[in-house]
């Protein structure tokens, strides 16, 4: 079976966040955990680049 692996957004030059979530299936597996705080726009940020594409 495929697997696939999304890892978190936060990736800068000096800093990139390790977390990430492998799927098989449909059985979903964390790995790692986020080094950073959570960021209260991302769903806005979200909405907004759906919505224009």
């Amino acid at each position: 079976m495929k697997q696939a692996v999304r890892r978190c957004s936060v990736r800068r030059k000096a800093f990139m966040c390790t977390a990430s979530v492998t799927q098989e299936g449909d059985i979903f597996q964390a790995k790692g955990t986020h080094t950073h705080a959570a960021d209260p726009s991302v769903r806005k940020k979200v909405e907004l680049k759906r919505n224009v594409s």
